[in-house]
């Protein structure tokens, strides 16, 4: 008896593997309703206490309910802030006219060098506005809905760039597709462009054709995609739609079932990208002020500072008489000339130390603001109550160097040791160090290096000179850059630089390929690495690594193929 009991328990436990076991809650789902809500679904608190529907997405639509995603936008905030510093006296330099600000935007858009653009900054979508060439807005909104998997899906981006460079003439599969998909070279990139070509040829009305699209791009199996194609082609036929055009339609329906943009997405995304582009190609320093504070992009801040320093603008240490919690412009630097004409950089905010509390940040503005600025580290110590860690960490990363003492002797007098210890020996190193040198505590003893050093391990970045410099005494000579690879197609090329970003696929063979992006003084230069060539790189390791390879050039974007790729040692 209690092996059946045993068995009939196991054969129910089978039976709900892959049932849905919990309600997901969409944090930015909303359903709008014209009177209260409960009118007309049912309602139940979540784990977390909020209100929601026990309807699922798909159900609330199919009772006519409306329901919009409330998506967050970091671009949103970095445009936000870049404005504000743009109209404030220390970072407005005199405006260009409209259309010289907009030939500016283009021309920064069609080399690809939107680093720090939100939305346009990954290695994919920097080759695609090289391959397009954008001439407008429009142009950014295809190109946001073209790198989506949806659009990719059924070989749009390739098809895509041949047509607009006039490689390959725009071909449609019936007339009737020619007003809806004329703008897109003849090819869906949008969801609505799904949905209108499916209301074309088959003559549904809009609810039918938009649930008939739905269900295409959700169906799972063969039996659901031919039970689906076979009614998709007879609604054609009875239209009269000539079946081999139905059957092309479809096989491009069909495949444009991953994640696409609806038109309305990609035009409020290409919005806003546009005007970041635009305050980056004409207002760099307020452009890169709120990048630097609002961007959590795909590359470490210490790619966004070197992208920073390239663009003439200098990035200054913490300074407890002068720094803010975040990244700010300070009047006096080098860098751009503004309203006052004087230069103004950027200065490195508080919070940016690493361990710092950020209770002690505010606490350390608000008290010079109060009260003045701090004296000397005595001062400091008098007037905020901090321990001897925090005290470290702001000596170490220059906090107190307008006090214009060594900070070994600023250390010895708070009575405190550094904690800290970088792992970059190689760009931490000089004549007087070694891999295994602990600090020295004479103030006559502290070398350049050991300065970095600890720079590094409380921010995470260097200011000064290009990180790539730093490493140039220790590597070959006669290496070509990143400015040499334009020059260079089709030929070998030998060059240095640290890894900015990287990304791993799988080849149809099961094995592994990797796309690295590598930048030096002068900028960025992508990297592909081949399985049984090169070991894949760890996106942790910065290196700097030695590549060698043959420039390649597709419709202007240049790749070096590498078949050596070596860390320093």
């Amino acid at each position: 008896v209690d092996a059946s009991r045993w068995r009939r328990l196991l054969r129910d436990a089978r039976s709900l593997l892959g049932r849905p076991h919990h309600l997901s809650i969409h944090p930015g789902g909303v359903v709008i309703t014209p009177r209260p809500i409960d009118e007309y679904v049912p309602l139940q608190r979540a784990a977390k206490g909020v209100v929601i529907t026990q309807f699922e997405k798909e159900a609330i639509e199919r009772i006519g309910l409306v329901k919009i995603d409330l998506l967050g936008n970091r671009g949103l905030s970095t445009v936000g802030e870049a404005r504000r510093w743009r109209r404030s006296a220390a970072a407005t330099a005199s405006c260009d006219p409209k259309h010289a600000e907009t030939k500016a935007t283009i021309a920064l858009l069609q080399r690809g060098d939107t680093l720090g653009v939100n939305q346009l900054e990954s290695p994919a979508m920097r080759h695609l506005l090289v391959q397009m060439q954008p001439r407008n807005v429009r142009d950014v909104i295809q190109a946001l809905a073209l790198i989506r998997p949806g659009a990719a899906s059924i070989g749009a981006k390739e098809r895509f760039i041949r047509r607009r460079r006039r490689l390959e003439p725009i071909v449609y599969e019936h007339p009737k597709l020619e007003p809806i998909l004329r703008e897109t070279c003849g090819l869906m990139l949008y969801e609505d462009d799904a949905f209108r070509v499916v209301q074309a040829l088959t003559g549904f009305s809009a609810p039918e054709a938009d649930r008939f699209r739905k269900q295409v791009t959700s169906c799972t199996t063969d039996e659901e995609a031919i039970a689906l194609s076979r009614d998709f082609l007879a609604a054609c036929v009875r239209n009269g739609i000539p079946r081999s055009a139905a059957s092309d339609v479809w096989i491009q329906l069909a495949k444009f079932n991953s994640y696409s943009f609806c038109k309305s997405h990609a035009v409020s995304y290409g919005l806003i990208a546009w005007e970041a582009a635009s305050l980056k190609a004409n207002h760099p320093l307020p452009f890169w002020v709120a990048a630097l504070n609002n961007n959590q992009g795909m590359y470490p801040r210490r790619v966004y500072i070197e992208a920073v320093k390239r663009a003439g603008i200098e990035v200054a240490l913490p300074c407890v008489n002068r720094s803010a919690a975040e990244f700010a412009i300070e009047v006096g630097l080098n860098g751009p000339v503004g309203k006052t004409g004087k230069t103004a950089g950027i200065r490195t905010g508080l919070a940016l130390i690493r361990s710092l509390d950020a209770a002690l940040c505010q606490a350390i503005v608000e008290e010079r603001e109060r009260r003045g600025l701090f004296a000397d580290l005595a001062d400091f110590r008098r007037r905020i109550a901090t321990g001897p860690e925090a005290l470290a960490l702001l000596i170490l990363a220059g906090a107190f160097d307008f006090t214009g003492r060594a900070r070994t002797e600023l250390l010895l007098e708070a009575e405190v040791e550094p904690a800290v210890q970088s792992n970059q020996q190689l760009l931490f190193t000089d004549r007087r160090d070694s891999p295994e040198a602990r600090w020295a505590w004479r103030p006559d003893d502290y070398s350049p290096c050991r300065r970095r050093r600890a720079e590094w391990d409380c921010l995470g970045f260097l200011v000064g000179p290009p990180l790539m410099q730093l490493f140039r005494p220790r590597l070959p000579a006669n290496l070509h850059t990143s400015r040499d690879v334009p020059h260079r197609v089709g030929q070998r090329i030998s060059l240095a630089g640290l890894v900015a970003t990287t990304r791993k696929t799988t080849t149809k063979q099961g094995k592994t390929m990797q796309f690295v992006t590598l930048e030096d003084e002068w900028g960025l230069v992508e990297v592909t690495l081949f399985p049984d060539t090169c070991p894949p790189v760890s996106y942790l390791s910065m290196g700097p690594y030695l590549v060698e390879g043959v420039v390649e050039e597709q419709y202007g974007v240049l790749t070096v193929t590498a078949d050596r790729f070596v860390a320093v040692r």
